[in-house]
């Protein structure tokens, strides 16, 4: 029972040691799965926010687009100022022939100066998107990356409980009454303790029995020798 009790005391030790390091690798995961659910939260809310600013580029580029068809219409236009300037209201045009200039008031007003300044500025607020795109995609990559590295890491924990899971199971099957999980284990410890103390004092008193017998061999011997 002594040699029983010493080996089941090995296993013990082992399963505890395997418990202790399945609640650091549990405190871990959880730690890892909290990191996880805000990554993706910010990977989300990162990834909504470069799609919106996609949406406001393509918008504004537009706009670029239209100013610039519209000064080039401009720019062609008053490029004819001086045969437009030669129009006058009731006079034929030299050009068609037609009496009528309704547009004449129209071209006057035309202000390319003030559409090249629209224009630049929409150019300016474009590269500014296009900056801020850039950086935003960078941020979001940088997430991308995060996300990926920790999810791994998750991965790599999950097969390790799934690893002492299998030791855990080799190892309870070799006690007398093997445990599911830790619950038990510090209850057959205790028991293991006490059993063995139990087998300690028992040991003890046959040990005090054995010399108490050989020191009364011992005394008959010398009573023997002495009588003869």
């Amino acid at each position: 029972r002594w040699q029983q009790l010493h080996i089941q005391g090995g296993l013990l030790t082992q399963l505890g040691e395997l418990a202790a390091a399945g609640q650091r690798l549990t405190a871990e995961q959880t730690q890892l799965a909290s990191a996880l659910t805000l990554l993706r939260e910010q990977h989300q809310a990162k990834d909504a926010e470069v799609a919106q600013l996609r949406l406001s580029y393509k918008d504004l580029q537009q706009q670029v687009q239209a100013q610039e068809k519209l000064l080039e219409q401009e720019q062609r236009i008053q490029a004819l100022e001086a045969h437009r300037a030669q129009l006058q209201p009731g006079e034929a045009c030299p050009l068609c022939g037609s009496e009528s200039h309704p547009a004449i008031s129209a071209y006057q007003a035309l202000d390319v100066s003030a559409t090249k300044a629209l224009l630049t500025s929409k150019r300016a607020e474009l590269e500014t998107l296009t900056e801020q795109g850039r950086q935003l995609v960078g941020e979001l990559e940088k997430l991308a990356a995060r996300l990926e590295q920790q999810q791994q890491q998750f991965d790599r924990g999950q097969q390790a409980q799934a690893e002492q899971g299998e030791r855990w199971q080799a190892l309870s099957a070799q006690l007398e009454n093997p445990l599911a999980d830790a619950l038990g284990l510090a209850q057959l410890q205790a028991q293991q303790s006490s059993e063995l103390q139990q087998l300690q004092k028992q040991l003890e008193q046959l040990q005090q029995l054995n010399t108490t017998l050989e020191q009364r061999q011992q005394a008959r011997l010398n009573l023997q020798q002495h009588c003869s």
